[in-house]
Order: structure tokens, then sequence, then C-alpha cells
């Protein structure tokens, strides 16, 4: 189909590559092809008639600018990719990456080709603003098959045909590196922000309770609910209760301590007839983390004071 209307919004008509001013995102600056994806180019061109070029094309789009089910399948790709992760620090980018042909040199004609294979690995240079994103991924759509391209540690060289459906992201220089052969919708994919995460950072073996530490994103543990089970001396904290052991509690009755303390939102009787300190839950989770932390503090006041005193009543 005939897209020469649009080409009034490209900023270059020139080259074996542009970016078009569309209605998506713009952290996309600029694109580049390496040498030798130029010549992948060319030799498709050549296929498709005398006297031929093509030219790949990258058109940010906005998701309503994308059909609903592309839209959909790349979601849910996503949601996979990152899952564990708060879906409010998600977010995705689209992008349009199609092969057009002309066969005067782009000056009027200019055909669209639906659901490319070029034939060969082109090397595409993103140059994208990473500012305040993290993990980026690709996604691609094409022909209703759509997959998470695999993350690369360094750019690629020499040659590429085994790294099709691959990216590397250069963080440093604000640059994403595409190695692809098919041309259709994408997706860049990535994360913002961090959480307070509840983990408890005391090892295996420890004389006294393991205390909850506070750590950025990245930890494995995505909510209060997932903190983990707390050692003390003689008990634990079930799985899922975010509070601190009695030091001289034996074993805690998971039933107990999960289904009373959490459950409730209060003080819930061990197996052993000690109390499992846990915090009521909000429906807020900054402030129930805020409280867990308040609650952490009193609790470990409470156990100091009881350290004290059992200190005392031994040296009597």
């Amino acid at each position: 189909n005939d897209e020469t209307e649009d080409n009034k919004d490209n900023k270059d008509n020139n080259g074996d590559i542009i970016v078009n001013e569309g209605s998506g995102s713009t952290a996309v600056s600029d694109v580049q092809l390496s040498e030798g994806s130029g010549t992948v180019l060319k030799e498709y061109a050549s296929k498709r008639g005398a006297g031929m070029d093509a030219r790949l094309e990258v058109t940010p789009q906005a998701e309503s600018a994308v059909g609903a089910e592309v839209v959909s399948r790349i979601a849910e790709k996503i949601t996979e990719a990152f899952s564990g992760v708060e879906s409010n620090r998600v977010k995705r980018e689209f992008l349009d990456m199609s092969i057009f042909l002309s066969n005067d040199g782009f000056a009027s004609d200019r055909n669209k080709q639906d659901s490319v294979d070029v034939g060969g690995v082109l090397e595409i240079i993103v140059n994208y603003d990473l500012s305040g994103k993290e993990d980026a991924k690709i996604i691609r759509d094409h022909d209703g098959n759509t997959k998470v391209l695999t993350v690369l540690n360094e750019r690629a060289t020499g040659d590429l045909s085994d790294k099709e459906g691959s990216f590397f992201v250069d963080k440093a220089n604000n640059r994403i590196y595409i190695y692809a052969r098919f041309f259709s919708t994408y997706s860049i994919a990535y994360t913002t922000g961090t959480t307070t995460q509840p983990v408890s950072p005391g090892g295996s073996g420890s004389s006294g309770p393991k205390w909850v530490g506070l750590l950025p994103s990245g930890a494995g543990i995505q909510s209060p609910n997932d903190a983990p089970a707390m050692q003390g001396a003689g008990g634990t904290v079930a799985q899922g209760t975010l509070g601190t052991a009695d030091p001289s509690m034996t074993a805690a009755d998971p039933a107990a301590s999960a289904a009373g303390a959490q459950s409730a939102g209060k003080s819930a009787p061990a197996s052993n007839g000690k109390q499992v300190v846990s915090a009521p839950k909000t429906g807020d989770e900054n402030a129930d983390i805020a409280g867990y932390v308040l609650l952490l503090c009193a609790a470990a006041l409470i156990a100091a004071g009881y350290l004290r005193r059992t200190t005392t009543g031994n040296a009597d």
C-alpha cells in the first residue's frame, strides 16, 4: 500500500533507516544501522526488482495506534517477563519497525511491506533515553507470534546470523542494540522507581531473633506478605507474618501465627503460649510498611528489656 502521504513526517528521507515523528514516546531520538546491515537491505531490495531501494523506518506509536490484539499479546508477554514486579512500576512503549520499498530513491514512491523477513539479521542501534528506566526488555509481535527477545551481555560482533531475536542495552550511552530480521511491531518495556521491601538479613544459626531490614527492589520480596519466616533462639514467626519472635519461645504454630496474627491483624498465640507480634493491614502498602517498621522498633525495645531482665535474674 502507498504510504507517500505519511512521508511528510519523516525527519530524513536519505539512508537505509530513519525514525519518523510518531504518536508515541519521544525517548527514541535517533536510529542507525551498522554497515553490514545496510548490505542486507540492499540484497533484499535487489530481489524485489531492478532499481529498487529498501529502508527500515522506526515509528514510535501510542498504544491506541496499535491493534488491540497486538497490544494484548505483547502485554501478556510483558506480564510474564516481569513476574513478581508491581504492575504500576512496569511501563511499555511501542515501535512500528517496518521495511519500505521505493523505485525512485524515496523521492515520491514509498511502499510499506507488511510483516517482512529481510533474509538476514540487521543490527539496529536505537538511541533511547534510559534515564530512570531499569531492566529494559524488547518484545516483538510478528504475524501473531509474540516473543521476548533474548538479552545479551555485550554488543554482538562478527557474524550476526545466530543473534536473531536478541538485544543489548548500553545504558551508559543510552543505546539499545536490536538484532532482528523480522519487522512489524516492537515494544520496549522496563521498570521505574524502587520499592521498599521487607527481608530478613540474619543467617541461620543466629543466637537471637532475625531483625527485618529494608532493601530496594530486586530482593525478590514484593510485599509484606512475602516476608520469610524469622527464627528466634527458640522459635519462629511463620512466613507471611511480619514481626519478631520472643527469644525464649519454642517453635511457633504456623497456623496460629499466620491465621491469627496475619489475618486478624494482632498478636496471636504460638504453640507454647507466647505471643507472635504482627501488625494490622490498612490496604495502603506504604502505610503498612511504615507500621511494620514502627512495630519492629517496639518489638526490639521489648526484647531488649526482656534480655536485661533475664540477665539480671541469672545474676541474682
